[in-house]
This record gives C-alpha cells, structure tokens and sequence, in this order.
C-alpha cells in the first residue's frame, strides 16, 4: 500500500564464529571483504576505536596494513579499514584485492596485523601522529559549503549537536594507549569474523 511505512529490520546479531565465503568469478584478481562486529557511534570507546582504525587501515599509505600487505611485500595495490555504523548495527570492514595466486597471503598477513594490534595495542608515537591527523585533517576538508553541509548532516544523522565539532579534538586528544589497546581486543576478535572472497582465489577455502 502506497505510504505504508515498512517494518524495521530485525535486529542483528553478531557471529559467534568465522565464516569464511567464497564467491567464484572467472577474473585475474580477487576481492576481499572482511567484517566484524563495530562499535555504536555514541559508545564511550568510538573515538579510541576512530584512533586504532586509523592506525590499523584507515590512515591511508601510512597505516600499519599499507606497510605490510603494501610497501612491504607488493600483494596489493591497497588496503584499507572503516568503522561503519548502522541503526541496527556497526561493522568494522577491511577491504583489499589480491592475484588470486596472492590472496591466501594478504589474507593471512592482514589477520597477523589484527592480532599484533590486539595483543601490543599501538606506540607512543603512533598514538601522536594519529591524533595530530584526524584533528587536522576535519578542518582541512571543510573547503566548501557543501562540505560542511555534509558535515553537519552526518552529524544529524548521527544524533549528535552542531557544537560536537568544537568538543570533537578533546575527546580525540583524551585517547590513551590503554583505551586503543582495550578496544582492539574488544573488537578486533578471529571468532566473530566475516571473510568474502570474490574471484577465482587460490588457497582459500570456503567454509560448509
């Protein structure tokens, strides 16, 4: 019935183990998405989950996975990792694309990233050189009406005050080592992890 407002999804629930899937294309190169459960954009821990992200996957050619799958052993163009949020839920999504001979490696050495990161957490210096970024990097990108129209409609959606940007480099700022170290063993956790595999990849076996 037209205007009939349609029902909420049911709520979600987190794997308790890893799944990984397998979807066979005839291509050169497979793609690779893995997903775990994230975090609430309104939980205390969001922005120690923002900092880890970004040291992780989401810095771009100066994160921890660019340096491994990347500079240092050539198995993918990039890599990279986001925190998404949802209303029903949150993911943490690592994306790459490997040779389908070189998938099972950049698979492997990405999840030996997450476990060093869950188990040392990350640096001092780290820890500076994030938050020097993500506090300069929101006030460069803020260049046009249409970007700060983008932003204050983020934060709508996100249910958060226009103020937030000013209070937004302290609560970055009060990140310790202990609160990246707490949610990377949070969050980043082998049992609650989604793998997809999309190409022809070679190694990589699909689970039943």
């Amino acid at each position: 019935m037209v205007g009939t407002v349609p029902p909420l999804p049911p709520e979600w629930k987190p794997p308790t183990k890893p799944r990984t899937i397998v979807v066979e294309r005839p291509v050169p190169q497979s793609t690779v998405l893995m997903a775990l459960p994230g975090i609430a954009r309104d939980d205390p821990d969001w922005y120690a989950a923002v900092v880890m992200n970004h040291v992780l996957g989401g810095g771009g050619q100066q994160s921890r996975l660019f340096a491994e799958v990347r500079d240092k052993r050539g198995l993918a163009y990039g890599v990279s990792t986001g925190l998404r949020t949802y209303k029903r839920a949150a993911l943490m999504v690592i994306s790459t694309a490997s040779a389908n001979e070189r998938v099972a490696e950049a698979i492997r050495v990405i999840r030996a990233e997450l476990a060093r990161m869950r188990t040392e957490g990350i640096t001092q210096q780290e820890l500076a050189d994030a938050k020097t970024y993500l506090n300069g990097a929101l006030a460069l990108s803020l260049d046009s009406s249409g970007s700060v129209a983008g932003l204050l409609q983020s934060l709508q959606i996100d249910g958060l005050s226009a103020d937030h940007v000013t209070r937004r480099t302290a609560l970055i700022d009060a990140v310790k080592l202990e609160d990246v170290r707490r949610v990377a063993r949070r969050l980043l956790r082998d049992e609650a992890m989604t793998t997809v595999v999309v190409g022809k990849p070679v190694g990589v076996t699909a689970d039943p």
